[in-house]
């Protein structure tokens, strides 16, 4: 399959396609020490340790996470401050242990928002609000392909898991938000440091409060290389990868 890749020096276009709501757009589309964020907000992230740059499908990438390799996005836990929210991650992973690869949390590591994988069994996909997961066992999104896992919080009662935009699994559990203090994408970051980093490479990751994207179109954007809110629609075609 051909993709469009993310340009080197992207800018960000308020508007475009999946972007409603924005208050973190990372594309990870250039090598460096941050992790620019491209949705205005400033919630630029930066890269501690040493993580591997590499070119994928899409471009560059991140990946060879772990306890002291990772992305801090502390600035952003501020978006989880009330309903409605999003989170969301582009990752290729063939993993079968459990990785938490994007995760706002409290001191505790417990309370906020995670997308994580294997939580219980291989090929177990879940978003994690308080220790609540909302889950699909056997999703197949530790294959190796790039995939969008999302999860969305309407309000306190209405919580739900899309993967590459379709609708996977949804709670009514009543969940009650906590202050996160500590973001992190490609591990879970909390008081005690960080542990169950993703095995793969992150594409890149967003999130977002008071208004919603819509999850299949989304998708469509960011999986098929478009990533049009950091740059023009391109009509020519696609570049092999």
């Amino acid at each position: 399959m051909g993709y469009l890749t993310k340009p080197a020096s992207p800018r960000w276009q308020p508007g475009k396609t999946g972007t409603a709501g924005a208050r973190l757009f990372l594309p990870l589309s250039r090598p460096g020490a941050v992790a620019t964020d491209l949705s205005g907000w400033g919630n630029h992230g930066t890269v501690a340790g040493a993580p591997t740059w590499s070119t994928g499908p899409y471009g560059w990438q991140l990946g060879a996470f772990s306890s002291t390799a990772f992305v801090n996005l502390d600035s952003a836990v501020g978006v989880f401050a009330s309903y409605p929210f999003y989170l969301w991650a582009v990752v290729s992973t063939a993993q079968t242990t459990w990785a938490r690869f994007l995760s706002f949390k409290d001191s505790s590591g417990s309370l906020g928002p995670s997308l994580e994988m294997n939580r219980t069994t291989a090929g177990d996909c879940c978003y994690v609000l308080n220790g609540v997961a909302v889950r699909l066992a056997g999703a197949g999104v530790n294959d190796g392909n790039p995939h969008l896992i999302e999860g969305v919080s309407f309000g306190p009662t209405d919580h739900r898991l899309f993967i590459d935009g379709v609708q996977a699994a949804g709670a009514v559990n009543s969940l009650s938000l906590s202050p996160c203090v500590y973001g992190a994408l490609g591990v879970l970051r909390y008081s005690g440091g960080q542990s169950t980093p993703l095995t793969g490479s992150a594409v890149a990751c967003g999130a977002g409060a008071w208004a919603l994207p819509d999850p299949a179109r989304l998708a469509a954007d960011l999986l098929s290389g478009r990533f049009s809110a950091v740059r023009p629609r391109l009509n020519k075609p696609a570049a092999l990868y």
